[in-house]
């Protein structure tokens, strides 16, 4: 009777570490757990393969690292929002249990390059009166936009003041 020799299994790998949200022009990651077809640990040198795509399109290969004892992570950085398909494959072919993964890729709306800000209470004011500005940004549309704001000055006192 022969003798089968451990391989990268693609039904018993597991991805350990994920999300169903990332933000254009942040790193986004995804770690998996290589098993072979008994269901231990892979220790040998896995060929994992990833790409990201829209929908049956493939936009580029994501970066897998080893991450040793059978740990990987696949990344990629998107540059623009949108919902992308992330698939992992094994040997190329061998697609992962679960994969696709879905990842929907939003504007990060606390970046200041997503924000605008309007009003003369950002150039003037009058100490002890209330100033007035205006904040446009992702985060005001799709949720109630909070801040938290800290005056300072030479020889005033502090204060906070959150607003909504």
């Amino acid at each position: 009777m022969a003798c089968q020799q451990p391989r990268a299994c693609e039904s018993n790998t597991q991805i350990t570490e994920s999300s169903v949200n990332g933000f254009a022009n942040e790193r986004y990651a995804v770690q998996l757990a290589c098993h072979d077809q008994f269901g231990s640990p892979y220790i040998g040198k896995a060929d994992i393969h990833a790409d990201v795509l829209d929908g049956a399109i493939i936009l580029f290969s994501a970066d897998v690292l080893d991450l040793g004892g059978g740990r990987y992570e696949v990344a990629f950085m998107p540059e623009i929002s949108g919902v992308y398909s992330l698939s992992i494959s094994l040997d190329g072919h061998r697609t992962l249990k679960g994969c696709p993964l879905s990842v929907r890729v939003r504007n990060d709306e606390t970046c200041a390059v997503n924000c605008k800000l309007y009003g003369l209470g950002l150039t003037q004011g009058t100490a002890g009166q209330p100033i007035e500005f205006s904040i446009q940004g992702e985060a005001a549309v799709e949720k109630q936009l909070q801040l938290d704001l800290e005056a300072r000055c030479s020889g005033c006192r502090k204060e906070k003041s959150i607003w909504h």
